[in-house]
């Protein structure tokens, strides 16, 4: 459930802007509010999940971040609604400042509006490439990403993801594509890469 994965896992924060996380067990079923009885009571330290921000710490975490959850994928063009998008980035910002998506199309073309105007997030944005795709399907992705920078929803663009360590693509092909996204952004300010092992 949502409540036993956000429990997870805490992140400390201490005045020098340094961070821990520390592991916690997932509440048991009696926990979780949708199994109660009712006689039962919420455990107030595995169900109340609350971010301590400290107004001394300018350091916050970059995220990677899907909106798809419960079996929704990407690959089935699962509907991504804004409520589903601000229910998550209402428990991720207060942890974090920057977020990096991997796609620039679809559904995930929702979030983007959504976490810059609202949440003021930073964003790495990612055109997502692999083998499955035809130089047709390429170029409308890499177009998607130059649109969304071109916007002024993206802080950072990341031409593929773990593309070459996959052997989707040569480090030649990946170097035009890169070029090809650099050379279509207005904004020099903007860096463009990629990502890989």
């Amino acid at each position: 459930t949502l409540s036993a994965a956000i429990d997870t896992v805490l992140i400390e924060r201490y005045d020098t802007g340094a961070y821990s996380t520390n592991q916690k067990k997932p509440p048991s079923r009696s926990q979780d509010p949708a199994v109660q009885t009712k006689d039962e009571k919420p455990s107030t330290t595995s169900m109340e999940f609350e971010a301590q921000k400290n107004p001394n710490i300018n350091t916050k975490l970059s995220m990677n971040y899907s909106p798809y959850v419960l079996g929704m994928s990407p690959e089935l063009n699962s509907p991504v609604t804004g409520d589903l998008i601000r229910s998550h980035l209402n428990i991720l910002s207060p942890f974090c400042d920057t977020i990096r998506v991997f796609s620039a199309n679809d559904e995930l073309i929702k979030l983007y509006p959504i976490a810059k105007r609202e949440y003021r997030l930073r964003i790495i944005g990612c055109a997502w490439l692999d083998s499955y795709m035809d130089e047709a399907d390429i170029y409308y992705e890499l177009d998607a990403l130059i649109r969304l920078a071109n916007n002024g929803y993206l802080d950072m663009a990341l031409v593929g993801s773990e593309a070459i360590y996959r052997g989707d693509l040569t480090a030649d092909k990946l170097c035009e594509y890169i070029k090809y996204v650099k050379s279509g952004i207005t904004d020099a300010k903007i860096p463009v890469g990629t990502s890989d092992t």
